[in-house]
Order: C-alpha cells, then structure tokens, then sequence
C-alpha cells in the first residue's frame, strides 16, 4: 500500500488549480463537544492576473463547486483582486451573487484597504459566530510587503473577543491572509515577524489556549 503525504506546498499547488478552492477534513481533539460545521475557504481569487479572464474563469468553477457542497459558509482571506485593480471589483461583487451561501471577506497584500471597504464590506476586522465557533476575520496585509503584521490595537480586539468567546463558551478560530507562524522554504518566506505582532499574538494564544481551534 503506497502510503501519500500531502504537504503545505502541494495543497496550495493543487488548490491553484483547481479553481482556488479547497475542501479539507480534519478531526480537532478541541472540537469533540462541537456540533459538526462544514464551511469552504478561498483565497487569492487574483481577479484581473494578467489582464486576462482565466482568474474569473477559475472563481466562477469555484462557485459552482462551492454551491453543490454542503459547506454553511465560506471564507474568503484574501487577494480578491490582483495588483488593486479597482476595476476588478464589481466584477468580483458580480460573480459573488452566483455564490448561494454567505461569504466572508478579508483583504490579502493586493487588496488596498480603502478599497476593499469601499467595494467589499465596510468593516474588515470582524468577529461571526457559527455552531459554537466564533470565527475571527482580521487584515494582516501591507500592500507594500507580503510579510504581515497584527497591530496593538488589533490583538487588543482580539483578546477582548476571545475573552468574550470564553464566557459565552464558544471556540475560536482566527481568520487572516498572512501566516502568522515561520513560513521558511520551500516555500515563500513570508509570515509575521516577531516584532510585527507575532510574539504579542502568541501571548494571545497561550492564554485562551483551551478555547482556539486553528
């Protein structure tokens, strides 16, 4: 029996090309007391790549895909557009009503944030509650880097709502574009850095440790 070991470079790699979708999954010892969710992620849409259609092309299969599952949800963390082609997003707004659930956007690197509000929604940085799970949307992108950062202000949200999650004994799972962890080769090395909110985050982690899923 031939025994295949996914790892992080080829899922991404698949997930490519396969319509930018990906459905995972994973049993989380955290989670045995939780009713079973089943939601679809996205991300890096790239609408407008190369000034041709394939990206739209792709989101649209998506679509279609992300509609014949059972998934209650998707999350959408980032890059909806390529390079901030402000054009580019009443197209995505328009393929978004083909999708027959809710979806939940987050900027990446190639969304400027004023743009986003402007176009997308109008707060970015969001907390929404599903089957016992609070999911925590937040931007971590620089549109001048592809390394991230959590702002003070923003791991001051996040405590007072993981705190918040504790109380109302719910999970929490944190949503953003940027890797917060080490991401070294192979692949891009493109993550939070230490000094960037990475330690402070971490902290975070720690204390509300028994209540964070993923």
């Amino acid at each position: 029996m031939k025994q295949n070991h996914l790892t992080r470079r080829k899922l991404l790699s698949s997930a490519a090309g396969s319509g930018a979708m990906v459905l995972l999954t994973r049993r989380l010892p955290a989670a045995d007391k939780l009713e079973t969710i089943t939601f679809a992620v996205v991300s890096d849409t790239h609408l407008g790549r190369n000034d041709n259609l394939s990206a739209e092309r792709n989101w649209r299969q998506a679509i279609e895909e992300i509609n014949q599952t059972s998934g209650k949800f998707v999350l959408h963390l980032g890059d909806v557009v390529d390079s901030g082609r402000e054009a580019q997003y009443p197209i995505y707004l328009k393929t978004r009503k083909l999708l027959i659930k809710p979806i939940h956007e987050i900027p990446g690197n190639h969304d400027p944030a004023g743009l986003f509000t402007k176009h997308v929604v109008q707060k970015i940085d969001r907390a929404v509650d599903y089957g016992g799970v609070r999911f925590l949307l937040f931007n971590n992108s620089h549109r001048d880097s592809h390394n991230g950062f959590i702002a003070t202000k923003q791991i001051e949200w996040l405590d007072a709502q993981c705190a918040d999650a504790t109380n109302e004994n719910l999970k929490v799972v944190f949503c953003c574009h940027v890797p917060i962890h080490a991401n070294k080769a192979a692949d891009r090395g493109w993550y939070v850095k230490p000094s960037e909110g990475q330690t402070a985050f971490y902290d975070l982690q720690k204390r509300y440790a028994d209540h964070i899923l993923a």
